[in-house]
């Protein structure tokens, strides 16, 4: 949807399909953020019929999340484990579909389930300047770590910015204990501890055999996918 309303589908999917016509060497990922009511199933198998067979596309799933703002609290969402096991569901039909998921395989990469707020160098610029670490809770105050002035400079609030980039988990027993340590090192999520002081467990480390399944099932279909180069941090 655009930013008046209107309706962007067709024209997001014919911008694919005129892609799909080159011989350009990229990789795009098709985002699919699904609700209880969104059926998975026919948009599968409209991207099977789009774009299987075409390495450069792969899909991705993603629940719709209550994010904020004054109808957050109408919004139709999946949650929790319900929300996993739809969203690996559909990963696993996918690729029986002949559509890669390589983000999978790369949150499992060393740093790879690191989110973007947690890295020192990622900052979002607003469009009147102010510097967020975090996408998601912009209306938070303690995400407004500075702004961008004129001449280029970043006037930044220390002591904000280094709530999102510390890393609470070296105190933490459990992830210095934990086998996906090496993965996302207790920053999956740095919001999770800043707003709730609990511990942000990836998606994926809660469901870990069923990754394990998806992505061996993926080897067998698109042997050498695990070896490409990664594009993606934590998207969620």
């Amino acid at each position: 949807m655009t930013v008046t309303g209107g309706k962007s589908f067709n024209t997001i999917i014919n911008n694919l399909r005129e892609l799909k016509n080159t011989d350009i060497n990229f990789k795009i990922n098709i985002r699919n953020n699904f609700h209880p009511k969104t059926d998975i199933d026919n948009f599968i198998k409209f991207l099977q019929k789009e774009f299987s067979g075409d390495l450069r596309f792969n899909v991705y799933f993603r629940p719709v999340g209550q994010w904020g703002g004054e109808n957050d609290e109408n919004l139709e969402v999946c949650k929790g484990k319900e929300a996993n096991k739809i969203m690996l569901e559909a990963d696993m039909k996918a690729v029986k579909q002949g559509l890669p998921i390589v983000t999978l395989n790369e949150f499992l990469q060393p740093l790879g389930s690191i989110c973007y707020a947690a890295k020192p160098h990622s900052l979002v610029i607003g469009a009147d300047g102010t510097l967020y670490k975090c996408t998601v809770a912009l209306e938070s105050d303690f995400n407004k770590i500075g702004k961008i002035n004129k001449n280029g400079d970043l006037d930044i609030d220390y002591d904000k910015y280094a709530l999102w980039i510390l890393n609470e988990a070296e105190e933490d027993d459990v992830c210095q204990k934990c086998f996906f340590r090496p993965s996302c090192h207790g920053s999956a999520c740095p919001l999770v501890r800043i707003e709730s002081g609990t511990r942000p467990c990836p998606k994926e480390k809660e469901s870990i055999k069923e990754v394990l399944k998806i992505l061996w099932e993926q080897h067998k279909k698109f042997p050498g996918k695990a070896a490409e180069p990664m594009t993606v941090g934590n998207m969620d």
